[in-house]
């Protein structure tokens, strides 16, 4: 009974180390109350199979933060601050794209206003579509065509 004490006493500990750098890495900063938040992780966790996964978990997602930051310092080291010309060419490029934007945008062709009947058939589709949900698409545009009709003659009666 005292090996395995001692074996759980590692096992804690090293669990213990694993879960509050775990914590550490992925909240930036150390804080006081990782120990005990590991350690309730560990009383909660039933067997030592469990313990091992989460345990594996913990070191994967490590893992992967340090080597994801690895990767943006190496990015940062290797690409060097741009050359007063290309900023220039830059400065260059914006301009032209200020000057040529509102004559391009003067010059296009505005979109028509929408066509009464249009407007009224969005209106009434999606009325009857909601109030008659078991018919069909073609049938549903067959009601609106009537409605249509019937209010127009209804204009011209008037």
């Amino acid at each position: 009974m005292c090996l395995e004490e001692v074996q759980d006493d590692k096992g804690l500990e090293k669990f213990l180390k694993m879960a509050t750098k775990y914590y550490e890495t992925k909240y930036g900063t150390p804080q006081k109350n990782l120990r005990e938040k590991a350690m309730t992780l560990w009383l909660d966790l039933p067997s030592f199979k469990d313990k091992m996964i989460v345990m594996e978990f913990m070191q994967r997602k490590i893992n992967r933060i340090e080597s994801s930051q690895t990767k943006i310092t190496q990015f940062f080291k290797s690409h060097s601050k741009p050359s007063a010309t290309k900023i220039q060419k830059q400065i260059d490029i914006g301009d032209d794209q200020e000057i040529t934007g509102p004559l391009i945008g003067d010059n296009t062709p505005l979109k028509r206003d929408r066509s009464p009947y249009s407007k009224f058939y969005e209106e009434t589709y999606w009325k009857l579509k909601l109030e008659y949900e078991f018919l069909n698409q073609k049938e549903i545009r067959q009601m609106v065509k009537k409605q249509w009709e019937s209010n127009r003659k209804i204009i011209q009666n008037i």
